[in-house]
């Protein structure tokens, strides 16, 4: 694995050599070249890559994974509608804290922490994606401030 800066004029340089260093990965100079040159010159399956809207995980194809709500948004507006969710009725409305312990993009942990309002411990093994996954708890907003309070 790789990582590289999306950056024009030196935007997310530093940001990227910080995340880098955290994750004990090699920093790569982009130097103009796509991501997909990046990861085939690395022989990487993916490289780890900061843009504007925070990090992304990118494979040579094209694909990119960065954090969003994905389907707890849907989740969240059923919610909202004050419409049942069927992990919230199975851990049930009294629980003091939980443990995700296979948190990937974190959907059921919005959910959980939106519906219980209590601590939630998120845990991912690929630790690219849980730094995604952790980087978005922290800076996601939403233009409901329910849901931005639950993300944090």
């Amino acid at each position: 694995m790789i990582l590289a800066t999306y950056a024009h004029n030196g935007f997310g340089r530093r940001e990227a050599m910080n995340m880098a260093s955290l994750l004990s990965l090699p920093f790569v100079e982009r130097n103009k070249k796509s991501i997909s040159t990046l990861c085939e010159d690395g022989k990487a399956k993916v490289c780890l890559v900061w843009t504007k809207r925070g990090p992304v995980l990118a494979t040579p194809s094209g694909q990119e994974h960065y954090f969003h709500l994905s389907m707890a948004q849907l989740r969240l507006l059923r919610l909202m509608r004050g419409e049942k969710d069927h992990l919230l009725e199975a851990v049930g409305l009294d629980a003091t804290s939980v443990l995700d312990a296979t948190a990937g993009l974190g959907s059921d942990s919005i959910i959980l922490s939106y519906g219980l309002q209590v601590p939630i411990v998120a845990l991912e093994g690929f630790t690219p994606l849980a730094f995604i996954t952790n980087y978005g708890f922290r800076h996601f907003v939403h233009e409901e401030e329910e849901l931005t309070k639950a993300l944090r």
